[in-house]
């Protein structure tokens, strides 16, 4: 969303950001849980969903994923096939297959840094107990965003993680509403 709204700032109405900012993760030592995304999605990946109760599913889950509010999320996108078995609600081989070129690459790439900065209505919504949204990459938001006022564009949701959509979707939705009004003004 924000590299789409530097490069067509004429057919963005408003900016919804979802506890991520536009820092270069991958490089920094602090964030060794966005490198070690790919190798948690490859065993997961092993998973035989077909073979296995709820349950052993569960189980291994939690094993495998650390954070509880994620492992919640895949535990939740489990879907019992007609047939028997399991499989995921979302195409994690595709994620795991492009993680790297796509979903990386597009976080991580470097944003321009010139005068021309998206200076439309914008919302930074993060879960205060997030790893992705803290003072060590405020200052980045600056680099997309002119003008950028964290007091009034970052929204960081009480007893949330990274997963603010999931874990707290109304709180989520109010400030997407909030948004959206702010828009209409």
């Amino acid at each position: 969303a924000m590299h789409y709204a530097l490069k067509y700032p004429e057919k963005v109405k408003g900016v919804i950001v979802a506890d991520i900012a536009p820092y270069d993760y991958w490089n920094d030592s602090e964030y060794l849980r966005a490198r070690n995304m790919k190798r948690m999605m490859k065993r997961l990946l092993e998973l035989d969903l077909d073979k296995m109760s709820y349950d052993e599913i569960v189980k291994n889950i939690r094993s495998i994923v650390k954070s509880p509010e994620m492992a919640f999320s895949m535990q939740a996108s489990l879907k019992k096939k007609p047939e028997g078995g399991y499989k995921w609600e979302f195409n994690l081989q595709a994620i795991y297959e492009n993680y790297e070129k796509s979903i990386m690459g597009d976080m991580f790439q470097e944003f321009p840094i010139e005068p021309e900065k998206y200076s439309g209505p914008r919302r930074i919504i993060s879960g205060a107990n997030s790893i992705h949204v803290t003072e060590r990459v405020f200052h980045s938001y600056s680099r997309v965003f002119s003008n950028f006022d964290i007091n009034r564009e970052l929204v960081r949701i009480p007893e949330c993680g990274h997963l603010c959509h999931f874990e707290k979707p109304s709180e989520f939705a109010l400030e997407v509403l909030n948004l959206l009004k702010e828009i209409e003004q």
